[in-house]
């Protein structure tokens, strides 16, 4: 089997079932058994599951602290990763043509052990 082919069977399996839950939402049968449809995915709500969520809610505190902690360290990954991007081309224009032309080409840009000669 090829790739074009596997990825157009993996298609058509997202597409049924994404078809399969929509008709399921519109009949109503979801509803029935505590299930909500959002878009693919689908969600099924216990109370177990609500009462969960709450008691992690409680602690406000913690995650007010999680999520600017998550903010800060995004912008120091942003900052790291734009001056390595920078580092990189300054790094390849640097290059001489013999250099140049000692580099692998694209196909081994994805090392894959055993199939590639890397």
């Amino acid at each position: 089997m090829s790739l074009v082919e596997g990825l157009l069977i993996f298609f058509a399996i997202i597409a049924i079932y994404t078809f399969s839950a929509f008709v399921l939402h519109k009949k109503g049968v979801l509803k029935k058994y505590n299930i909500s449809f959002w878009g693919p995915a689908l969600m099924w709500r216990t109370n177990r599951g609500k009462k969960f969520l709450q008691k992690l809610a409680r602690k406000k505190r913690f995650w007010k602290a999680y999520s600017s902690s998550g903010i800060v360290l995004c912008f120091i990954m942003m900052v790291l990763m734009t001056t390595m991007l920078i580092w990189q081309a300054w790094l390849v224009f640097g290059f001489t043509p013999e250099q140049k032309e000692s580099l692998p080409g694209p196909e081994v840009a994805l090392v894959i052990p055993g199939i590639n000669p890397i």
